[in-house]
């Protein structure tokens, strides 16, 4: 495995992250479960506000798959579901959580805390329907699909018809209804209001923080962004997540008063498509002893965004349908160009994650929109997020080693 740098300038809210603040996010799962507290498993870009709002406690399968990555447990997860039939080309953190479940001695935290009910939405991925629903039937658990209107037209926030807002409203309105049925309550519109209240604080927070990120030299890291961003994604309506990011807003706001950056001598500046190789983040630490730094990942803003708690079902609508996952090409186009400008990018590593292939699937198209629009390489990099069998490390070595004489190579006439 790539060895750690000692140039490498980390936060220190993030210093052991896991220990302060995702295990005993997870025991607290544990231990709403043992007491006959209401627990959901929720996927990526489902309104966990929702949720909260009922006083569910959510737990991410595909978090809890990173950390198994970690952990370096996550091939032994998946073998055990290959042999049980699952095919190798399946998610790897559909495989991870699968086989977390089939052999628990094998699953780090005692596995994942056991589930009244999984929540599941189509705008991030298409595995999503299968997964929940064979999650469901093992646990014999209800579960709810969200199903959500493609952005055929790639629009923004702005510009998404009424007709969409109005087609993902009536699909929370579904949610609330089967919530109220499966949980025997209904819902209070005041918890309603503080889930929605404490989550525009916490995206305001996390949005303000991505934009700090723009200084040169960058305050923030990939890895410390990638940890950062558990409670945004995971209970985003949560008072924790509001205090945690009020402090991390805090000290990355006095690094960019200080001038000071991730490493002593910023290079290049490069953003980061798709997911992190979780059983090996050292990866990154590579990266910047080639001077090259990570100031932005798409996951870290493509799954949060601002809100309007006046307006909390359409603000939320309005956030879900436009996100890339959910977009056309030209939607990402245009992402891309805002993150090339805001970042001043010097390059951009597109990994084709062989567990996550729709949101890999236009990075040829990308990598040669990034070369003709705005003069700078894209890097393509084979691997999986948590499947190191795909991953060559002296072969992702030497394609780095390139991209970097690309870019210092192509500065000179931009």
């Amino acid at each position: 495995m790539i060895a750690r740098s000692s140039r490498a300038r980390g936060l220190e809210i993030t210093k052991g992250f896991f220990k302060n603040y995702v295990k005993p996010y997870f025991e607290g799962g544990h231990k709403a479960s043992k007491e006959g507290k209401p627990v959901a498993w929720v996927f990526s870009t489902f309104p966990v506000e929702i949720a909260q709002a009922f006083d569910v406690y959510p737990i991410w399968p595909e978090q809890y798959a990173c950390i198994q990555g970690a952990f370096k447990v996550s091939v032994k997860c998946c073998e055990v579901a290959e042999r049980k039939g699952f095919s190798k080309d399946l998610c790897s953190y559909a495989r991870n959580t699968i086989g977390s479940l089939l052999r628990p001695e094998e699953a780090p935290l005692g596995g994942m805390p056991r589930p009244s009910l999984i929540l599941a939405a189509s705008t991030s991925c298409d595995t999503h329907l299968k997964w929940s629903q064979f999650l469901s039937k093992m646990l014999k658990v209800p579960y709810f699909y969200l199903d959500v209107p493609y952005n055929v037209f790639g629009a923004t926030k702005e510009e998404v018809e009424e007709v969409y807002v109005e087609l993902y409203v009536a699909e929370i309105e579904r949610l609330i209804d089967f919530l109220e049925r499966c949980l025997d309550t209904k819902l209070d519109k005041n918890s309603l209001k503080k889930a929605f209240e404490t989550s525009a604080k916490a995206n305001d927070l996390w949005m303000d923080i991505m934009e700090l990120r723009k200084a040169i030299p960058c305050p923030m890291g990939a890895e410390d962004a990638w940890s950062a961003v558990f409670f945004i994604l995971a209970a985003p309506g949560s008072r924790l997540a509001v205090d945690f990011y009020t402090k991390l807003k805090d000290e990355v706001a006095s690094k960019v008063k200080e001038g000071v950056g991730v490493i002593p001598e910023e290079k290049y500046r490069v953003a980061w498509d798709n997911l992190p190789p979780w059983f090996n983040l050292g990866f990154y630490d590579y990266l910047k002893s080639l001077g090259v730094v990570v100031v932005i990942e798409t996951p870290t803003i493509t799954w949060a965004g601002r809100l309007d708690p006046s307006k909390p079902f359409e603000s939320i609508a309005k956030r879900q349908l436009t996100i890339y996952s959910n977009s056309t090409l030209e939607f990402k186009m245009r992402l891309f160009d805002d993150l090339v400008k805001g970042y001043s990018l010097d390059g951009f590593i597109m990994p084709t994650n062989w567990g996550c292939r729709f949101m890999s699937v236009d990075n040829i198209d990308m990598k040669n929109y990034l070369r003709d629009r705005h003069g700078i390489p894209g890097l393509i990099i084979e691997l999986d997020a948590t499947d190191w069998r795909y991953f060559s490390e002296e072969q992702i070595k030497m394609k780095v080693e390139s991209f970097v004489e690309v870019m210092a190579h192509r500065r000179k006439f931009r």
